[in-house]
């Protein structure tokens, strides 16, 4: 195999040198999962699949309990049901391999019946905890931990099965749910699905990653020491109640992922894996150097035992399939990939990472990992904590990487912390600052993050108060004004806006630090008493709005939002535009957002310059806003205007001129000089068997052989996204230009209720044939499905054939086992209502409405801008090799609405020179200009950009900024939300369709 086969080496030329290693590391993973799949007889997801073996199991035939435990020379089931008593009827059998297996009747044992299994072997015995165990459970007297049945009469049942997490940006909350509670006690799945779900949605974070899921004998080991790794932790509810959380996170469209630990494993041997068949080495290494974790007081896996990965790659699976989490933060990878647990190790060049001191079996688990988690699900994210910088972490499997989506950036909140500690206000340099935030391999995606769990434990502090320690407790109210806290609250905001924009994948925030929860985290224990004081968190505190912990929740929610404002935010380019040490000054932009630092303690500055692109620039974002607990100093009603620079012109740069106070960032968002104008696109022609040839002469083309069935107008559907097709933006996208101009293309309410997607798709549609029956889902449903907007839309019929038709609605009412009935037997045309068009006609089809388009229908259309459609019926048509189209009968089952209405066409009046109403919903509204007079539309109210469709004859479009556009018929003109208003001259008679968002 070459070096250059893999591209890790194309990504970085300084690895070369240790190719032969890397080499060697890809093969060894290739080796082991042929092994594990028997060269690819099975799949790696298949392999993993031991928790549908293992454990106990209601069948059809009774109960079944199987175990691996090769050193027993005899195992029993013990429990409630047989008064823990050892008996022969509950004797397991040794079906070789080490592993053994029991069947039971039905009635045998029950659903919440304690059990466990009594193990012997030469010389010794024990009770134990299944390793496969589902649920784990506390005896609140005795304090022991026994396993329990769990077989509910109605298990939980997930309503949100295709969930796509949202990744653009990734912005996670992390979270821990017994310490979430606002009361001095262990919080529960439903208290936290109903009280801190909302808040977190509400904050913009679109991920929460729960710690302390898998079981763990000790509540303060923050669930690091996990004894069974297959059983929630029954401390915080049953599984169900974890199932019905995941799932409302879900609806709320917030991704969950698991803090999972498969790093190290408690030593306890009554409730962990310690012994369990009663040698030291089962799961884990039998050299007692490798065996215990020197630092964690734990026993280290063997990841070169086959069994031993069956049992962590199943336990990977199980958490995906059986909860449906959407991922794993993988914790301690560091202690994974060395032997040394990375401890005493100093990285400080290449060689340390391929100097033979590196665990190649851990490494080949941590790849088939992250190979079979994506396997299962292709949206699932993979985070690696891990501190050495080892290369290629994050890198893809197939690039010689060991696949993990993103890796945490672990200097950062150890950067922050260190400045705090030792580093005077005077001496923080902007440099440095810089440095950090941006230090990471180019090819690997990190999420950035100032603290996490780890910087607030007992021992250390959380940032607001290494700022403003004790002072917290007596000067936090609004109107106290303390220097401590000011100063405070103002470097808290700075470093968290430093730190989350100027990600290249992720942030991350532990939970409450969002407000500058008080106070460290320490969990009961009998050094403080058992008090929970310090395991919960204060959302009162957030709350009030006469506490400044409100203020920095607000500020927390403004920063999310304009990160969330611009898309794929952490892919936009990032460029450093200044920065001076002895000013403590830091400038750079992201796309058209200009981030202004001013870290000096004492110096506020007037007219400091930056050289940026030319054009205007309006503050959007400011830390020092009252409404965050700052002064207001600035006035950021004002906008700034850069002043041109020959040295710079041909450069398309000027100087900005700034008043930046000290202790105190801005966040201005840049806008083009150039004025927007009335923009035409470039068609995009959709060559489809059943299209006519009437698009290219309606449009004014010449006519050819292709059969034409769409003309997208315009469109910001993915890899179908509209270019401008005149004037000096000639050339650019509607992408680009959403970016560069924002609310002045689309309107400010557009982007509130959009967000910087164009809204509308529009389209003409010639249809030779009959267009399958489908149906759209609507917002809700496409967001849990599918991670995008419904589909609502409108047909404007141009023309129509004599015996031309469509259908729109049910003509007879049906529910939806009838509908997959009618589907089933081919009889679903029977209860559609038929239309028969004409030129002029109207349908209006919300989301959840069946139709389709007939042969010989000239269609102008206006939808959503979505491409989701669930096809229910195509005729019975057969392709070339005798195949149907495939049918979306289940997904289109919940999608349709199967009210029936008395009538489904839009009726309207037509009436000249006066708009007429034509719809009218929260998608669009469109109108009907039939124009033979000069009109003028004002568009100073509006707040939202509007197309013209021209449906026949000629007309001038003219701005009140005086562009003028000639419109023809099958053109469409896009005025932008900017525009004052416009002026149409018939030449002599034109007919628009006229539509914008209400």
């Amino acid at each position: 195999m070459s070096a250059k086969t893999l591209g890790l080496f194309r990504n970085d030329p300084w690895l070369e040198p240790y190719k032969d290693a890397i080499e060697g590391r890809f093969r060894y993973v290739v080796e082991r999962e042929n092994i594990l799949t028997q060269n690819g007889a099975q799949s790696l997801s298949d392999f993993a699949s031991g928790y549908l073996y293992f454990g106990l199991h209601l069948t059809e035939n009774g109960w079944v309990v199987r175990e691996w435990a090769p050193n027993a020379t005899a195992v029993y089931l013990v429990g409630t049901f047989n008064r823990w008593t050892k008996n022969e009827a509950c004797r397991l059998q040794n079906i070789g391999n080490g592993n053994w297996e029991l069947h039971l009747p039905q009635d045998a044992v029950n659903h919440e019946d304690m059990y466990k299994l009594l193990v012997e072997w030469q010389g010794g015995a024990g009770e134990r905890i299944p390793a496969w165990s589902r649920r784990v459970v506390q005896d609140e007297h005795t304090k022991i931990f026994s396993a329990q049945v769990w077989n509910p009469v109605k298990p939980y049942k997930f309503e949100h099965k295709n969930f796509t997490p949202t990744t653009s940006p990734l912005l996670i909350y992390e979270c821990h749910i017994g310490m979430a509670s606002q009361d001095e006690k262990t919080g529960t799945y439903e208290e936290f699905r109903e009280n801190i779900l909302p808040r977190i949605a509400n904050d913009g974070y679109n991920a929460i990653q729960i710690m302390a899921i898998q079981e763990h004998p000790y509540y303060g080991s923050f669930g690091y020491h996990v004894s069974s790794f297959f059983a929630p932790s029954s401390r915080f509810g049953t599984p169900d109640e974890l199932k019905r959380l995941i799932d409302d996170a879900h609806s709320l469209g917030v991704a969950v992922i698991m803090d999972i630990v498969h790093s190290h494993a408690v030593k306890n041997e009554l409730e962990g894996l310690g012994r369990f068949d009663g040698t030291n080495y089962q799961y884990f290494h039998s050299a007692a150097d490798r065996r215990e974790h020197p630092a964690w007081d734990s026993l280290c896996f063997d990841y070169g035992k086959n069994e031993v990965i069956h049992f962590l790659l199943s336990n990977c699976k199980y958490w995906l399939e059986e909860f449906h989490f959407d991922g794993f933060r993988f914790d301690g990878v560091t202690s994974m990939l060395y032997y040394s647990h990375g401890l005493g190790e100093n990285f400080s060049n290449y060689a340390n990472y391929y100097n033979g001191c590196q665990d190649g079996d851990a490494i080949a688990y941590i790849t088939l990992a992250n190979k079979l988690i994506h396997e299962v699900n292709p949206y699932a994210l993979t985070i690696a904590e891990e501190v050495s910088g080892m290369p290629g972490l994050a890198a893809k499997i197939e690039d010689g990487g060991y696949g993990f989506d993103y890796r945490m950036a672990m200097n950062i909140p150890d950067f922050w912390i260190k400045t705090l500690k030792e580093k005077r206000d005077e001496d923080w340099l902007p440099s440095s600052i810089w440095r950090e935030a941006t230090n990471r391999r180019s090819d690997e995606k990190t999420v950035s993050y100032a603290e996490s769990h780890d910087q607030a434990l007992v021992g250390d502090k959380t940032i607001i108060f290494w700022l403003i320690d004790a002072d917290m407790y007596w000067h936090m109210q609004a109107d106290d004004r303390n220097a401590k806290v000011e100063r405070g609250m103002a470097l808290h905001k700075m470093i968290r806006l430093a730190t989350a924009t100027t990600i290249n994948g992720g942030y991350l925030n532990f939970m409450g630090n969002e407000f500058g929860h008080p106070e460290w985290i320490d969990f009961p224990r009998e050094g403080n008493g058992w008090s929970y004081k310090y395991a919960r968190r204060q959302w009162r505190l957030a709350d009030n709005r006469d506490l400044k912990y409100h203020a920095l929740e607000k500020f927390d929610n403004a920063m999310i939002g304009l990160m969330l404002s611009v898309k794929n935010f952490q892919s936009t380019s990032l460029q450093k535009v200044w920065d001076n040490d002895g000013d403590q000054i830091l400038a750079y932009m992201r796309e058209n957002l200009l981030f202004v630092f001013n870290f000096n303690p004492t110096r506020s500055f007037t007219d400091y310059g930056f050289l940026v692109p030319l054009g205007k620039y309006k503050v959007v974002l400011n830390t020092d806003d009252k409404r965050f607990g700052g002064n207001g100093l600035n006035d950021d009603a004002v906008e700034h205007l850069t002043q041109l620079d020959m040295l710079y012109a041909s450069e398309q740069k000027g100087w900005l001129k700034l008043y930046i106070p000290a202790r105190s960032a801005l966040v201005l968002q840049f806008t083009l000089p150039i004025m927007l104008y009335p923009l035409t696109f470039n068609p995009i022609f959709k060559e489809i068997i059943w299209g006519g040839g009437d698009i290219l002469p309606y449009k004014g083309y010449p006519a050819d052989e292709r059969k034409i069935g769409e003309s997208w107008e315009l469109s910001h559907v993915d890899n179908n996204i509209s270019v401008v097709a005149d004037g000096v933006l000639k050339g650019e996208s509607i992408d680009y230009l959403i970016c560069k101009y924002g609310a002045q293309l689309l309107g400010e309410k557009v982007i509130r209720q959009f967000g910087s997607t164009f809204p509308l798709l529009i389209k003409f549609i010639d249809a030779r044939d009959n267009l399958s029956i489908q149906v759209h889902p609507n917002d809700e449903l496409a967001r849990q499905r599918h991670g995008s907007f419904g589909k609502t839309e409108m047909w404007y019929v141009v023309d129509a054939s004599l015996d031309a038709a469509l259908y729109s609605g049910f003509s007879q009412q049906i529910d939806a086992n009838e509908y997959v009935r009618r589907v089933a037997d081919n009889t679903i045309m029977d209860v559609l209502q038929q239309y028969n068009v004409h030129a002029g006609d109207v349908f209006f089809l919300p989301a959840g409405r069946v139709h389709a388009i007939g042969a010989g229908c000239f269609i102008a259309e206006i939808q959503q801008t979505s491409n989701i459609t669930y096809r229910i019926y195509d005729y019975n048509r057969k392709d070339a090799q005798g195949r149907g189209r495939e049918l979306h009968t289940e997904p289109a089952k919940d999608a349709i609405d199967y009210t029936l209405y008395p009538d489904y066409r839009t009726q309207y009046s037509p009436h000249d020179d006066i708009p007429v109403e034509l719809v009218a919903c929260k998608y669009f509204t469109t109108n009907l200009l039939d124009l033979y007079q000069p009109f003028r539309r004002d568009l100073s109210s509006l707040d939202s950009f509007v197309v013209y469709i021209c449906m026949s004859g000629d007309a001038v479009l003219r701005d009140d900024a005086g562009y003028e556009v000639k419109v023809c018929q099958g053109q469409t003109i896009l005025i932008p939300a900017a525009a004052t208003g416009v002026a149409i001259s018939p030449a002599p008679h034109c007919k628009l369709l006229e539509t914008y968002i209400s």
